[in-house]
């Protein structure tokens, strides 16, 4: 008995977004072009982070898929029937539990509080945080689903996390040597006029190099990574993502010295992060690669963690002070730390690239 012309989710949020905190709102429309008895219509809202990927390195060689999953928030809500007799009055008991819903154009608004405090959406490549609206008509005997997804978008301030407007001075010296004998140094180093960002943003980087060797750097670039981390109870996953790259210069062997100062433009729509999940954490590095000839046997890497949020840090409170240290200055110093840099020099944990 019934028959179903219309069955639609229609969330009134901007682009179906929303911020943890926010209420997702809209309605639910069903349209029957005769008496259509079911049970009820309900709406259920959830939020769930999955993780999946299948691992080859086993000592057997055997496939084994590794999955995990995580659940944030599930709330359910009856559209119908409600006692309220303006949602009731189109529908008839049958006296067996159901009810029949008269023909014709129904809408059921609905409102849900989204939770505080929830991980943004996210999708990877070995898992994704995800968030979806399922409204059901369940009739005799079957099940009529809609899936209806939407983003979950967290706010982060980067006035309040620490030390993401002051400036950053990282270096790094290695010595240069062939497949037969030692070459010399090269030293690098790589300045930030703050840590913190937003998507659509410019980074500025400053970088000074220093080719003290007596071969030509034939390869010299500057790279946004995201750095994903993925977890399940027995293992784990690290991926990386390129997101913006840069090359720089050659630098010739013995050089006084080279200045580059480049930019890299932060992709839109990243996620700021993923506080709150415990099986996705994402990681944002920008990378600078020094490679030397092909007979070099090694490169120079400087890794230097930065932070995306949403809301930019006020330029009033940037602290810039002083300008990436010399060649000069770092040689000649006596202890590892660089003098007069203390404020501006952050050390962040050795990161593999």
């Amino acid at each position: 008995m019934g028959t179903l012309s219309t069955f639609e989710v229609i969330i009134f949020n901007h682009n179906g977004v929303c911020e943890p905190g926010d209420k997702l709102e809209g309605e639910v429309i069903v349209e029957n072009t005769r008496p259509m008895k079911i049970k009820e219509i309900r709406l259920e809202s959830s939020g769930i982070a999955h993780v999946h990927w299948v691992d080859t390195r086993n000592a057997e060689g055997s496939v084994e898929p590794e999955s995990a999953d995580e659940q944030y928030y599930k709330c359910t809500e009856t559209l119908f029937p409600q006692e309220e007799a303006n949602l009731v009055r189109n529908s008839l008991r049958t006296g067996d539990g159901y009810h029949l819903l008269q023909p014709g154009h129904h809408s059921f608004p609905f409102k849900f509080p989204i939770p505080p405090k929830l991980p943004c959406s996210f999708e990877g490549p070995y898992g994704h945080v995800r968030y979806c609206l399922k409204a059901i008509i369940e009739k005799t005997w079957k099940l009529k689903v809609n899936t209806r997804p939407f983003t979950v978008k967290s706010r982060l301030d980067l006035n309040n996390i620490p030390h993401c407007n002051e400036e950053l001075v990282k270096s790094n010296n290695i010595q240069l040597s062939s497949i037969l004998f030692s070459t010399g140094s090269c030293f690098a180093s790589l300045h930030l006029s703050k840590r913190g960002f937003i998507p659509g943003e410019e980074i500025p980087v400053n970088i000074f190099i220093k080719n003290d060797s007596q071969l030509n750097i034939r390869s010299c670039t500057l790279a946004l990574k995201m750095i994903l981390h993925y977890e399940t109870p027995s293992q784990s996953r690290r991926t990386k993502i390129n997101l913006a790259k840069v090359k720089l210069g050659k630098v010739r062997a013995e050089s006084i010295s080279d200045t580059f100062n480049k930019s890299l433009r932060i992709p839109a729509d990243l996620p700021p992060n993923l506080n709150g999940c415990g099986l996705i954490n994402v990681r944002y590095v920008l990378l600078l690669k020094i490679k030397p000839s092909f007979m070099s046997l090694s490169s120079l890497k400087i890794p230097v963690e930065i932070v995306i949020g949403t809301i930019p840090i006020n330029p009033s409170t940037l602290s810039l002070s002083h300008p990436p240290p010399s060649y000069i200055e770092v040689m000649t110093s006596e202890s590892d730390a660089l003098p007069n840099y203390q404020d501006a020099i952050m050390t962040y944990p050795a990161i593999s690239l």
